[in-house]
C-alpha cells in the first residue's frame, strides 16, 4: 500500500514506519558473506535463533549497539573480538561503563579507524576474511559537537577477520511508501515535520517517532504519537493545531541542570559475576544490596522534568491532578483589584561568600523553620545535615541582601530579626546545651511585645548578639563545621569563630511577577521593584492605578500582623467600590429531621489520606464503634473532609435515619463548621454533633506505636459516642441590630475609620475629646515622605468627613454606655459655649481610636526642665516648623544631639518599641542638615522599618549625621551651667568616655497610653489591656483590630505604638470588619452559652468575678431573689463560670456537666456488645 492510496481513502495518515533499515558501510565488498547487518545479528540471538560466528570478529561503531554486538560475539564462541571506530574514545556515544565492561572481558577497540574495503576468498561462494581501514585525525567540530574525523592519506592497514558486524545505525524504509511522494526528507532519510504539531510538510499528513527522529528511545515515539493524536483531532475540527501547546515544543529541549552546591559521588559499582563465568548468558550484574541501593538512589539531584508518565495523578488521592484538563480564558466583570502578591526570598547563593549550597551546614532561616518544625523533614528534630548530630554552637546572621547596596536590596526586610530570635529561644528549649550567636547590625524588634521577647534573648546566657556583618564563611573539610570571619564593632578587632551550623537571614524581594503584573495592571513600582504607592503616608493601600488596591508583602516586607490588618484594610477600599454595606438575605426553608426518640448515632472515621491511616488502623476502629450503645452506622472514608464525601454523609444520615453524628478524623476547630453545615442542609440539628481527634492526638504523637495509636483512637470514639448520646438540639437565635458605627477619637487612625465607613453608606459618629480633629499629626511640621505639614493633611481628610455626612462631636466624652453588640446605647457630653450639652446615639459596633501620649519626661531626667536647651521631640518639631529658622536664644546652633529611646524600651514608659521615634530623629537631622547644622544620635539601634526609611537612614549618614551607640546600662552625662553644653558617651569599642560639645538636646519621647482616659474605656467598655497598658487585641495575628468584647473594635495607637502609615491602614482594618458585622439587619448568636438554675444559685457572685467578658450579672428576678443570669449576647462558652460554681447552677450548652461526666467515665469503662 502507497502513501497516495492511503490518502485517497483518508483525510489524515499518520506515518510511524520506524527506522527498521540498517546503514550500510557503502564501501567494496560489503556484499560478501559474513557481513552481518548489527540489529539483525542482535535479534536473532535474543530470538534463540543459531547465527554461525567464526573466531575472529570485527564490530563497527561506536554505540551501545556496537558494544553489545560485540560482547554477544563472544558469547557466540567468537574467540577474539575487536571495535573499529573513526573518532577517539572521547568522542565515543556509548557508555562509558559499558566499553569499560566489554574491555573486561575481551574485546578490543582500534580507534581513530574506518573501513575502507572489505576483502574475501577467492571462491564460488566468496566470503569475508580481513577488513582494510584507513587511519584516521580529528579536524573541527561537526553539527554534532563532535570533532569530524578526516582521513590520513597513505595510511591504510589490514585488519583479519571471519565476519563483520556493522552497527552504524538505522534509518526509515521511505521507499516502502511509493514513489513521487512528495515528502521532505532531510540527509539523513527521516522526514521533517513540524515539531509542536507533527505535520509534514503535506497537510494532513503526519509523521512520528523513529521515522522522524532516527533510533531513539521507547518513550519520545509514544510522545510523538500522542502529539499527533492531538493535531489530527484538531486538524477534523478544523482548530487551530498550535495554540495553547507552546510549551510542548521541539523534541530536544536544552535545560540547565542546577547543580550547585550538589557534592560529586561517584556511581555505586554495580555487583557482578566473575570474567570466568561471562562465556554464559547469565546477567553480568547481579543488582544492588539494600544499602547500596539506597545509597546510589541518594546521588539523585532530581534534575529531571516531567516526563508526562502521569503517575502522579494516579496516586494523588483527592485527586487534585487532572491531565485532561486544559488552560481556559475567564472572563470576571469587577469594579476593582487587591494585590496581594508577597514576597520571594534572596538567594543567598549570590552572596558567594557566606558559603551557602558549598556547604551542607549551612540553611537559611526559611529551612531552619522546616527542620523546627513538627511535620518537616526531620520531624522538628534540629539535626546538622552531614552527621545528624544536634548542632551544639550556632550561628545566626542577619542581613543576607538586606540593606545591601551590593545586591541591590536597599531596604529592611523587618522579619528578620525577631525570626532568629524566635528560632533562638526555640533551640534553647529543646536543646539547653546549644549555643547561639547571633551576627546583627541593628536588632530591629518593634513590634507590639517582640520587645519582651528580645529581653528574654538577652537574659539567656547561651544566646550571644554580636554587633558585626560577617566577611565570609569558610568550611572545613574534616568536621564539617564553619568558621565565620567578622570584624567585631564592639572591640574594633578581627575574629574567627567556629559553629557547628550556621542559619543565613535572607532578604525578602517582591514576587518574581510582580513587574509583569504591573505591566498588565498598568499600575507603577518604585526602584525597589515593589508596587508603588498614591502616597505611603495618606493613602498606604492605593496603587497609582484607582480602584486597584495593594496588601502585605506586594508593598514591601511585612510580618504576619500588619499584613493581615493591611489585607482587611485592602478589603474595605476595594469594596468600597462595587458593594453596599447591606447584603441580600436569601433563606431557605429547610424540613428539621425528627431526632425524639432514641439516638441513633453514625460514626465516620477518617483516613485522611496516610495521615491518619498509616498509623492507626481505622478498619478496627471502624469495627470497633458498632459495638458501642446506639451506634447504627460506622464506616471509614479517605478524606472525610472533601465534598463528596459530605454528600455520602448527607446520604447516609436519610437512608439509616440517623440523629446523631460523630467524625473521628482531625481538629475540630478548623474542620467542624464544614460538618455542622452539612448536617444542616439536609435538616438535621448541626449541634447534635460531636468530632474527635484522632490524628493530631493519636497519629501524630504515637506515629512509632501504631497499635497504641489505634486503641487509644477506640478511646476517643467511645468517650465522643457517650457523649453524643446525651446531645440536644440547639437553637440559633438571631438578635436584630443597628447599622450606626461610633467612633472614640478623631486622631489619623479614627478619621480614616470613619471615611472607609462613611464611603461604604454607615451612619458615622466620630467623637473627640479635644477641641479639634488631628491629634498628634495635626501637629508636625512635615510628614515622612511627602514632607507636606501635618495641618494640611488632616484638614484634606476632614474636608472629606464633612462631604461623607460624618457626625463630628468635638470636645465630647462618653458620660454613659449600656448594651451589647449591634444595640449599644451612648449618652455623650459635649462642652461648648462653656455649658455641657448633652445627646445620645445608638451604634452597631463601637470603634477606640484614642491615640496614645507622648511620655511625660519626670524633671531632671536627661536634664528635662532643668536645662533650658533640652527639649522634646513634639518641642523641637514646633521649634523647626516650615517658614521658621532655627534658633535657641536667638542664636543658630551649630550642633544638635538626640537621645533615642527616652520613655521606651525600659522600665519607665512604653516597654516596647514605639516605633517612630529613629525615623522622627532621623527626619529632624536632615532638615537640620540642610540648615547647616551638625546632627548626632545617640541610640540603642536605629529602627527604621517603614517604606523608604531605610534609604532616608542612608542619606543622613551620606550628609554627616553621626550614629552614635550607647548601653543603656552606662546611661549619658550632661555638663554644663544652665544649658548643656557637652554629652559624655562612653565608647563602646574603646570603653573611654567621649566628650561631645552640643548647642541642644532633643529627647526622643517614647508612645504611652493615656492612663487616665484608657481607665475610664476599660470601665465602660469591659475591654481588657495587656502588661503595656495599651488596650488588647483579640489575638495579635488572627484578630488584630478585634477586642475580647464582640463589636468594640481597636485601631492606631490606642492598640500600640504606630506610624501614620501604618495607623491608616489599621483603620481601613477596623472599618473592614465592622462592615462585616453589620451587613445583615440581623446577627446570630452562638447557642453554646452558659444557663443558670434559678432554683440552685445561691447569688454569690463567684461567677461574675471570673467571666471576662461580663456577660453575667446578678439580678432580682422576682421580688427578693437574686440570682446570675447570663446575657447571651456577650456570652463566649468558656465554661468558666460552670467550673466556679459551688452549687451546680451554672451549666454550658452542648459541654453541660451530664456530657462531661458521660466522656470521663467512659474513659474507664469498656463498653461491650
Amino acid at each position: 500500500i502507497t502513501l497516495q492510496q492511503l490518502r485517497k481513502k483518508f483525510n489524515a495518515v499518520f506515518i510511524a514506519i520506524g527506522a527498521h533499515i540498517e546503514l550500510k558501510l557503502g564501501c567494496e565488498g560489503e556484499e560478501l558473506e559474513g557481513i552481518l547487518p548489527g540489529i539483525e545479528f542482535l535479534s536473532k540471538v535474543n530470538l534463540g535463533q543459531k547465527v554461525k560466528i567464526g573466531k575472529k570478529v570485527l564490530v563497527i561503531g561506536g554505540g551501545n549497539s556496537a558494544i553489545d554486538a560485540a560482547r554477544t560475539a563472544l558469547r557466540c564462541g567468537a574467540e577474539t573480538v575487536t571495535i573499529v571506530y573513526r573518532r577517539s574514545r572521547l568522542e565515543m556515544p556509548a557508555d562509558p561503563a559499558e566499553i569499560e565492561e566489554a574491555e573486561k572481558e575481551g574485546v578490543k577497540i582500534t580507534y581513530l579507524a574506518a573501513p575502507e574495503k572489505v576483502l574475501g576468498t577467492r571462491s564460488k561462494s566468496p566470503k569475508v576474511e580481513a577488513l582494510e581501514c584507513i587511519k584516521m585525525k580529528l579536524g573541527e567540530p561537526d553539527e554534532s559537537g563532535r570533532r569530524r574525523p578526516i582521513p590520513i592519506e597513505g595510511s591504510e592497514f589490514v585488519l583479519d577477520c571471519d565476519n563483520v558486524i556493522v552497527t552504524i545505525g538505522q534509518s526509515p524504509d521511505v521507499a516502502a511508501l511509493g514513489k513521487n511522494l512528495g515528502l521532505n526528507v532531510n540527509k539523513w532519510n527521516t522526514f521533517e515535520v513540524d515539531p509542536v504539531t507533527m505535520e509534514t510538510n503535506i497537510a494532513g499528513v503526519f509523521a512520528g517517532g523513529d521515522c522522524v527522529t532516527g533510533p531513539d528511545v521507547v518513550v519520545n515515539a509514544m510522545y510523538a504519537g500522542k502529539k499527533a493524536a492531538i493535531s489530527i483531532d484538531r486538524f477534523f475540527n478544523k482548530h487551530n493545531m498550535k495554540r495553547g501547546r507552546e510549551l510542548e515544543g521541539p523534541f530536544q529541549v536544552a535545560y540547565e541542570i542546577d547543580i550547585d552546591g550538589q557534592p560529586y559521588l561517584p556511581q555505586v559499582k554495580m555487583p557482578s559475576i566473575k570474567l570466568s563465568q561471562r562465556k554464559s548468558w547469565d546477567e553480568v550484574h547481579t543488582g544492588y544490596t539494600k544499602k547500596k541501593a539506597i545509597k546510589e538512589a541518594e546521588r539523585c539531584i532530581a534534575c529531571a522534568d516531567c516526563c508526562d508518565c502521569q503517575l502522579c495523578s494516579f496516586v494523588c488521592e483527592p485527586k487534585c491532578i487532572d491531565y485532561n484538563d486544559k488552560n481556559k480564558e475567564i472572563r470576571l466583570d469587577i469594579g476593582s483589584i487587591v494585590v496581594a502578591t508577597g514576597n520571594d526570598y534572596h538567594d543567598p547563593r549570590e552572596a558567594s561568600e557566606f558559603g551557602y549550597a558549598r556547604f551542607k551546614n549551612i540553611v537559611t532561616s526559611m529551612e531552619m523553620e522546616r527542620l523546627l518544625s513538627s511535620v518537616g523533614p526531620t520531624q522538628g528534630h534540629l539535626v546538622r545535615l552531614t552527621d545528624n548530630n544536634v548542632p551544639k554552637r550556632i550561628a545566626f546572621i542577619q542581613c543576607i541582601g538586606s540593606r545591601n547596596m551590593k545586591c541591590d536590596i536597599q531596604y529592611c526586610s523587618r522579619i528578620c530579626c525577631m525570626n532568629a530570635i524566635k528560632d533562638s529561644l526555640l533551640i534553647r528549649e529543646h536543646y539547653p546545651d546549644t549555643q547561639i550567636d547571633i551576627f546583627y547590625i541593628d536588632i530591629r524588634a518593634f513590634g507590639k511585645g517582640y520587645e519582651e521577647l528580645y529581653r528574654h534573648s538577652l537574659e539567656d546566657s547561651n544566646i550571644s548578639y554580636i554587633q558585626a556583618r560577617p566577611s565570609k564563611v569558610v568550611g572545613d573539610p574534616e568536621t564539617q563545621n564553619l568558621h565565620v570571619m567578622f570584624e567585631n564593632q564592639n572591640t574594633g578587632r578581627i575574629e574567627r569563630n567556629t559553629y557547628e551550623m550556621v542559619v543565613l537571614s535572607s532578604a525578602l524581594l517582591p514576587s518574581k511577577e510582580s513587574s509583569q503584573l504591573a505591566n498588565i495592571l498598568g499600575i507603577e513600582t518604585d526602584s525597589d521593584r515593589f508596587y508603588k504607592q498614591k502616597d505611603a503616608c495618606a493613602y498606604p493601600l492605593d496603587s497609582t492605578r484607582e480602584g486597584i488596591y495593594l496588601c502585605g508583602g506586594a508593598i514591601s516586607p511585612k510580618d504576619i500582623t500588619d499584613s493581615i490588618a493591611e489585607a482587611s484594610g485592602a478589603a474595605v477600599r476595594a469594596t468600597s467600590h462595587v458593594l453596599d454595606f447591606k447584603k441580600e438575605r436569601k433563606i431557605e426553608e429547610i424540613q428539621q429531621i425528627d431526632t425524639t426518640g432514641e439516638p441513633r448515632i453514625g460514626v465516620f472515621v477518617c483516613q485522611c489520606g496516610i495521615n491518619i491511616s498509616a498509623v492507626v488502623n481505622t478498619e478496627q476502629v471502624v469495627e470497633y464503634a458498632k459495638t458501642l450503645p446506639n451506634v447504627v452506622y460506622s464506616d471509614d472514608t479517605l478524606f472525610t473532609c472533601a465534598a463528596s464525601t459530605q454528600t455520602e454523609i448527607q446520604q447516609t444520615i436519610l437512608v439509616h435515619k440517623l440523629n446523631r453524628v460523630l467524625v473521628a478524623a482531625c481538629t475540630p476547630k478548623t474542620h467542624e463548621p464544614i460538618f455542622q453545615e452539612t448536617m444542616a442542609k439536609i435538616g438535621l440539628n448541626p449541634y447534635l454533633f460531636e468530632m474527635v481527634n484522632i490524628r493530631d492526638q493519636c497519629s501524630w504523637v504515637h506515629q512509632k506505636e501504631p497499635e497504641k495509636a489505634t486503641q487509644k483512637a477506640k478511646d476517643l470514639v467511645r468517650m465522643g459516642v457517650a457523649k453524643a448520646r446525651l446531645l440536644n438540639p440547639l437553637d440559633i437565635r438571631e438578635l436584630e441590630i443597628g447599622h450606626d458605627v461610633l467612633i472614640i477619637g478623631g486622631g489619623v487612625a479614627g478619621i480614616q475609620s470613619a471615611l472607609d465607613l462613611a464611603g461604604k453608606g454607615f451612619t458615622v459618629n466620630l467623637i473627640e475629646k479635644e477641641k479639634k480633629l488631628g491629634g498628634r499629626v495635626a501637629q508636625l511640621s512635615t510628614l515622612y515622605p511627602s514632607f507636606k505639614p501635618g495641618s494640611h493633611f488632616i484638614k484634606s481628610k476632614v474636608d472629606e468627613l464633612k462631604e461623607l455626612g460624618v457626625n463630628i462631636f468635638t470636645a465630647t466624652s462618653i458620660e454613659k454606655l449600656d448594651g451589647f453588640v449591634g444595640n449599644f446605647d451612648i449618652h455623650l457630653k459635649t462642652k461648648s459655649n462653656g455649658k455641657n450639652v448633652n445627646s445620645e446615639v445608638k451604634a452597631g459596633a463601637i470603634v477606640v481610636a484614642v491615640g496614645a501620649e507622648l511620655y511625660q519626661v519626670p524633671k531632671g531626667d536627661f536634664g528635662y526642665e532643668k536645662y533650658a536647651n533640652v527639649f522634646s521631640n513634639q518641642q523641637f518639631e514646633e521649634l523647626t516648623a516650615q517658614g521658621k529658622d532655627l534658633l535657641i536664644d536667638g542664636k543658630k546652633p551649630e550642633t544638635v544631639a538626640f537621645f533615642q529611646c527616652v520613655g521606651s524600651r525600659g522600665e519607665k514608659g512604653n516597654p516596647d518599641c514605639s516605633r517612630y521615634c529613629c525615623q522622627a530623629a532621623i527626619k529632624q537631622a536632615n532638615a537640620l542638615r540642610k540648615m547647616g547644622i551638625q546632627a548626632i544620635i545617640f541610640n540603642r539601634d536605629i529602627r527604621v522599618y517603614s517604606r523608604g526609611a531605610e534609604e532616608m537612614y542612608r542619606n543622613a549618614r551620606g550628609k554627616g549625621v553621626l550614629f552614635i551607640p550607647y548601653d543603656v546600662e552606662k546611661p549619658m552625662q550632661l555638663k554644663g551651667k544652665n544649658k548643656v553644653s557637652t554629652v559624655i558617651v562612653e565608647n563602646k569599642h574603646s570603653g573611654k568616655l567621649v566628650e561631645y560639645p552640643v548647642d541642644a538636646v532633643v529627647l526622643s519621647l517614647g508612645m504611652v497610653p493615656n492612663e487616665k482616659e484608657n481607665d475610664y474605656l476599660v470601665e465602660l467598655l469591659k475591654i481588657p489591656r495587656g502588661a503595656d497598658r495599651f488596650f488588647m487585641e483579640r489575638h495579635s495575628k488572627l484578630g488584630p483590630v478585634e477586642t475580647a468584647m464582640e463589636g468594640i473594635f481597636l485601631c492606631g495607637c490606642s492598640q500600640g505604638p504606630k506610624d501614620i502609615a501604618d495607623s491608616i491602614s489599621q483603620a481601613s482594618a477596623v472599618a473592614s470588619k465592622v462592615s462585616a458585622l453589620l451587613s445583615d439587619d440581623k446577627i446570630s448568636l452562638e447557642p453554646i452559652v452558659s444557663t443558670s438554675d434559678p432554683n440552685l444559685c445561691r447569688a454569690c457572685g463567684e461567677c461574675v468575678k471570673v467571666c471576662e467578658f461580663h456577660a453575667l450579672e446578678l439580678q432580682e428576678i422576682e421580688p427578693g431573689r437574686i440570682a446570675a443570669v447570663a446575657n447571651e449576647a456577650l456570652c463566649k462558652g468558656c465554661g468558666s463560670c460552670a467550673a466556679i460554681c459551688p452549687t451546680g447552677a451554672m451549666d454550658v450548652r452542648h459541654f453541660t456537666d451530664a456530657q462531661i461526666d458521660a466522656q470521663v467515665e467512659a474513659v474507664f469503662v469498656e463498653y461491650k456488645s
